[in-house]
């Protein structure tokens, strides 16, 4: 145990010193595809159904390849993994949707850099806090909302409050992990489409929102979306449901006041390089 535990702490090490080569601050959240990029890797989404992430060590361009039909927490993910074997020099590595294996010290350093990366703890608890959120009373819809703005899934946050920041009981965590995104999507919008649903309010700060077309956004009333990649489709009394019909990076989030957001959208099973994907059509 205590050899895992400094796996940990190495990767937590490496992670913080990632993320002040980046220059984010301490409690922001960042895109890590965009990071990867900005780290001159070649980050590129491939056509594959069986692929989550792909490391290949190039010496001009190291390349990190990404399964294009994984939920869009998972593609984060697994490129903050592949990025943690890049950090941390490894070989080549292939990492496959439902593969049972047993993880080596490889596998393991590169998901808990991975965890420090995109859910650090500070950043993590502090989404809660903004968003008046109380631990001790957490619901399944508050975990989903914090996992869409953190750019992770559902039970990888959870995880990561249990396991990790001992922030939930047991007795929460066993209910909690009852839950599936789908079952959440579902009681907002009912469909069997295999679409995504992305709550977004004003703290959604320091980076865009990037969702796929078909995926549906879930906003506040007062906020408003703009340019041709959202179509508001549903409208309540204390909330808007708009959806994204439009490869396109130009659309954006507004409360018309203090507060605006880009809305980065790219094609359902995009395949290309990582950089082109919110490019419409004709700009490509």
């Amino acid at each position: 145990m205590s050899h895992v535990k400094d796996l940990g702490r190495t990767a937590l090490i490496k992670a913080t010193e990632i993320r002040k080569q980046l220059k984010v601050k301490s409690e922001d959240s960042f895109n890590v595809i965009d990071a990867a990029i900005k780290l001159s890797l070649e980050v590129r989404f491939v056509d594959l159904p069986t692929i989550e992430g792909l490391y290949y060590p190039d010496n001009l361009a190291p390349k990190i390849l990404l399964g294009n039909q994984r939920p869009l927490g998972r593609q984060n993910f697994n490129c903050a993994h592949e990025l943690g074997h890049f950090v941390f020099k490894h070989d080549d590595k292939i990492d496959i949707h439902n593969f049972d294996q047993t993880k080596n010290d490889e596998e393991r350093i590169a998901d808990f850099f991975a965890s420090h990366l995109l859910m650090p703890q500070l950043v993590t608890l502090s989404a809660f806090k903004k968003r008046g959120l109380i631990m001790s009373k957490i619901k399944p819809i508050e975990i989903f909302k914090v996992a869409n703005y953190l750019e992770v899934g559902y039970i990888t946050l959870l995880n990561q409050l249990y396991f990790t920041f001992r922030s939930i009981t047991k007795t929460q965590y066993d209910f909690l992990s009852k839950i599936t995104p789908k079952k959440i999507r579902n009681e907002i919008i009912d469909t069997d489409e295999n679409i995504e649903l992305v709550f977004v309010d004003e703290f959604w700060t320091t980076k865009p929102i990037d969702i796929r077309t078909g995926d549906i956004v879930h906003a506040p009333l007062h906020i408003y979306g703009e340019g041709s990649g959202l179509k508001a489709i549903k409208k309540e009394s204390n909330y808007i449901i708009y959806q994204a019909i439009k490869q396109t990076s130009s659309s954006k989030l507004t409360n018309n006041k203090d507060w605006a957001q880009f809305v980065r959208i790219s094609e359902k099973n995009y395949a290309g390089l990582a950089e082109y994907r919110h490019l419409e059509k004709e700009d490509i």
